[in-house]
């Protein structure tokens, strides 16, 4: 049996102590000894013994690389840019964020193409929960509110409604954006509408949507931008 270095220090230290109150009773039998000094061994290797009992550091993590994928190729992209360079130069975790900036248009694409041949990244910069996440492409985060500092009531609940499929958590919002309602006052009075009153619900911007819908003159009746959000990638 082996037995390590700490515990050989240990066992010094209680045989020590053993041995100096052997010798003790001993010598109070009646046999003579040379006197043993019950202080120096013992505290000398209780010392030695503390010393190799405190905790060591703890081992440094397992690096783990995260593959990146956007298309914030403007401005915001610099800004993101710096944003990835300082959370991998600050982190204590020894993770480190691989980015990769593309268009958009070329982003679909190759998140398709990698996919196919299971060499899809582990984070994407996309639009709201969909077919991703309907493939069982996307993992479920729905633990991110007990594994983070991330407090659930600093986020607008529609927000994070349009990242959640079937009831599960699939995405982040990343970033904040003012919404805005455009009406083109002509075509409300063509359609017969009150130019001054827009709709106010989402069952009159529908009921509006209709009325002014006239394809023969390319006339959409309405429409917003998709919401970007962080999505968690699963790795087969």
């Amino acid at each position: 049996m082996r037995i390590s270095k700490k515990w050989k220090k240990v066992m010094t230290c209680i045989l020590s102590a053993g041995m100096t109150v052997s010798l003790a009773a001993c010598g109070g039998a009646g046999i003579d000894s040379p006197p043993v000094s019950q202080d120096e061994p013992v505290e000398e290797a209780a010392e030695e013994a503390k010393e190799d009992s405190r905790e060591p550091e703890k081992a440094e993590k397992e690096p783990v690389t995260i593959r990146f994928w956007n298309g914030w190729t403007g401005v915001d992209g610099e800004v993101l840019k710096e944003m990835v360079a300082l959370y991998n130069e600050q982190n204590q975790d020894n993770v480190t964020v691989d980015m990769d900036i593309m268009e958009f248009s070329s982003l679909e694409e190759k998140m398709n193409m990698s996919i196919a041949s299971n060499t899809n990244p582990e984070l994407h910069l996309g639009v709201a929960v969909g077919d991703y996440s309907r493939d069982g492409i996307y993992i479920p985060i729905d633990d991110i509110w007990e594994k983070t500092d991330l407090e659930k009531s600093d986020f607008n609940e529609d927000i994070l409604d349009a990242c959640t499929l079937d009831g599960k958590l699939y995405g982040m919002p990343f970033q904040l954006s003012g919404t805005f309602l455009y009406w083109n006052k002509d075509l409300f009075e063509e359609a017969g509408l009150d130019p001054e009153t827009p709709p106010r619900t989402w069952e009159e911007l529908a009921e509006f949507a209709e009325k002014l819908e006239d394809p023969s003159r390319n006339i959409v009746g309405g429409g917003f931008f998709m919401i970007i959000s962080f999505v968690s990638r699963k790795c087969f």
